[in-house]
């Protein structure tokens, strides 16, 4: 799963717009479609809003912070979770299933998750679409050449 994915909300309350993933060996940082930056370290959870502005004479980038998170993000052969250390939801994790399948030019990457607190992940994918505590994500990443 290391590398950069671009991917969808893909549920029935999705949020539109594109989503980018970047999997590291000890952290994840997602990018959401209206900018908000999520970096989760090992023990780190970062929140960052990215604004970008534009005039006729210049191309601004401001980068404010504007939440600090603490949480674990784990994994295995099925699971991808998120505990929450310090901050908004404190103690509570999100728990999530995902699976990798191999196209002929992308690899796609599909991660249910559930909100923060339900105590169990979605059950298989098409549950998680229809569910109100759940969110379905759909991401691809181009094979190496």
């Amino acid at each position: 799963m290391l590398g950069s994915w671009r991917g969808l909300e893909v549920d029935t309350h999705y949020i539109r717009g594109e989503w980018d993933a970047f999997f590291g060996s000890n952290n994840l940082t997602l990018v959401t479609p209206n900018g908000d930056v999520y970096v989760f370290l090992s023990s780190r959870v970062c929140y960052q809003r990215v604004v970008l502005t534009h005039s006729a004479l210049s191309l601004t980038l401001s980068l404010s912070l504007l939440h600090s998170l603490s949480g674990n993000v784990s994994s295995d052969t099925m699971n991808l979770n998120i505990k929450i250390t310090s901050g908004p939801n404190t103690g509570k994790t999100a728990l999530g299933i995902y699976e990798v399948d191999f196209g002929p030019v992308c690899t796609f990457l599909t991660w249910a998750v559930s909100n923060p607190g339900v105590p169990s992940p979605p059950p298989d994918f098409m549950s998680a679409m229809n569910s109100t505590t759940a969110t379905v994500y759909v991401f691809e990443q181009p094979k190496p050449q």
